[in-house]
């Protein structure tokens, strides 16, 4: 690929500079300090680092990607947690998508992401969920720790940390924790529009 001349980024420079000097007068709360900084007092590899921040910013917003990379900590993370009324179901989740900016109500795909990932705990002697299948989603499982059941239409079958399974749409399946530890379990799901649970 071919290196960009100096001309054309001197007009992108030119560009950007025209842009501050039209738009922000002054600097507030940036990397050069918090106090506000005619363009004068900008060196050039200020403006270098100032312009493409810019630019960045730019293709952000034109995409609608947020800007640079979303991380968490699982470990940091507080679980949400699920019961049916009579207790017979139940669990504990890491939301992680959502804790990176999902909005699972969105049917804007940007918003909603094209998969949702959890890190499930349900704990020993209880059902994460009644048996059940999905419309349209397919659920990836990977056993973190502990021991249990996966049932699907051809039974049980047991399971252990390092076991991955998966689940196509429409298969009947259900998670129950028979050991006397936790069940942790990472849930990847790729989270179509219009999926239903039945």
């Amino acid at each position: 690929m071919e290196a960009p001349t100096f001309s054309a980024f001197s007009s992108r420079l030119a560009l950007f500079t025209q842009y501050l000097a039209v738009n922000c007068r002054a600097i507030v709360g940036s990397p050069f300090g918090t106090e506000s900084l005619e363009l004068a007092d900008l060196s050039h590899c200020e403006l270098l680092v100032a312009e493409h921040s810019f630019f960045g910013l730019a293709e952000c917003i034109l995409t609608r990607q947020p800007c640079g990379m979303l991380k968490v900590n699982t470990n940091s993370m507080a679980e949400v947690s699920w019961s049916s009324p009579k207790g017979k179901f139940g669990g504990f989740g890491k939301e992680i998508s959502e804790e990176l900016g999902r909005k699972p109500d969105s049917t804007d795909l940007m918003e909603r992401h094209p998969f949702d990932v959890e890190i499930m705990r349900i704990p020993a002697g209880k059902a994460g969920c009644p048996f059940h299948s999905h419309s349209a989603q397919w659920e990836f499982y990977h056993v973190i720790s502990g021991r249990g059941v996966v049932r699907d239409k051809d039974g049980k079958t047991r399971v252990e940390a390092g076991d991955a399974f998966i689940f196509r749409p429409g298969e009947p399946h259900q998670l129950i924790n028979d050991g006397t530890e936790d069940l942790v379990i990472y849930v990847v799901a790729d989270n179509p529009i219009g999926e239903s649970c039945h």
